[in-house]
């Protein structure tokens, strides 16, 4: 699925939980937030002119951020055991992976739910229509897409989890390699659909404890072959609560092989990254049960055997949620 820091803080206070304790009617959060991001990538698009070679080094890109952003939820159905929801899923947060969603939530009497929803794009994000120019302007284009997601949630009562998902890439001008051959360009063009799984299971580890290892398969398969790939992602997760305050830490690794050689470098892309996600909050700030102080921190650093493609990633924010 799509990565987004930005969304991710819409609601920290919206923890994985197996049970459910919801109530008929409307309930939500709403979070202010002020964050830094800093990334190294050749896909930042602060500077127009990429100069000496494609893999020469690039500066880091960074910005200060004051993001007003929330999550709503409206409980229905015998024992309010239904749910539309609008907002960040409540689980993926503490992944460090997470999207505005749309959906509907069923809650089984084992304490499991089943839901599906739909990611759409609200804000297109930036990406150059063809990055491979050098000492020469470069334009930038619109990058969005869609996704649609099903979550098995607690399978059955045994802390199974499941979430598979569809999702698109669209480009809307893609110009990649448009300073080589056809053959070369076609090759390299990005838009496509993938196809995202995941399975993980949540451990009781004790008291307020628990452990969740996850796997993931991503395939995505691109109009141009030298896009298409094949990601294997292992994450590791400790969620501990006490009293007043909640802590969890994820790590994360993926390896992501791509399925021919680049038109332009002469190798088949091979990608490693490793990811950490620090989320720590502190809950009845100043005594006001519906008020909790946030913070959030996110690394990536992805490793590509063609360095061109080699990036870096920082966020952290801190903030305040109002519960309603």
């Amino acid at each position: 699925m799509r990565k987004s820091p930005v969304i991710a803080i819409v609601s920290l206070s919206m923890m994985a939980s197996q049970s459910h304790a919801a109530q008929k009617g409307f309930s939500g959060e709403l979070s202010i937030m002020t964050g830094f991001t800093s990334s190294e990538s050749n896909f930042n698009t602060d500077n127009p002119i990429k100069t000496d070679s494609l893999t020469s080094d690039v500066d880091a890109e960074q910005d200060w951020l004051v993001i007003p952003l929330g999550q709503l939820r409206y409980n229905f159905g015998s024992n309010a055991n239904q749910e539309l929801f609008l907002g960040t899923s409540r689980a993926d947060i503490i992944q460090g992976v997470a999207a505005l969603e749309v959906g509907y939530k069923y809650w089984l009497r084992d304490r499991s739910f089943l839901a599906v929803s739909v990611l759409p794009t609200i804000m297109k994000s930036e990406t150059w229509a063809d990055p491979f120019l050098v000492n020469e302007s470069r334009q930038t284009t619109d990058e969005s897409g869609n996704a649609y997601r099903f979550q098995y949630e607690n399978i059955v009562g045994t802390g199974l989890n499941a979430d598979i998902g569809y999702y698109t890439k669209d480009i809307d001008n893609e110009l990649s390699g448009s300073g080589y051959s056809e053959s070369v360009a076609n090759q390299l063009q990005r838009e496509g659909y993938g196809l995202y799984s995941k399975l993980s299971w949540t451990i009781y580890a004790g008291p307020g404890t628990f452990i969740q290892p996850g796997v993931r398969r991503n395939a995505y398969s691109a109009e141009g072959d030298a896009q298409s790939s094949t990601l294997w992602g292992y994450s590791l997760t400790l969620i501990r609560r006490s009293n007043q305050h909640f802590l969890a830490l994820t790590a994360d690794y993926t390896q992501t092989d791509f399925d021919t050689v680049h038109s332009i470098f002469g190798e088949t892309r091979d990608d490693t990254q490793l990811g950490a996600t620090a989320v720590y909050q502190y809950n009845n700030l100043m005594g006001y049960q519906n008020l909790a102080a946030n913070v959030l921190i996110t690394y990536s650093d992805l490793d590509s055997n063609l360095v061109f493609y080699d990036k870096k990633t920082l966020f952290s924010a801190v903030g305040l949620t109002l519960k309603f």
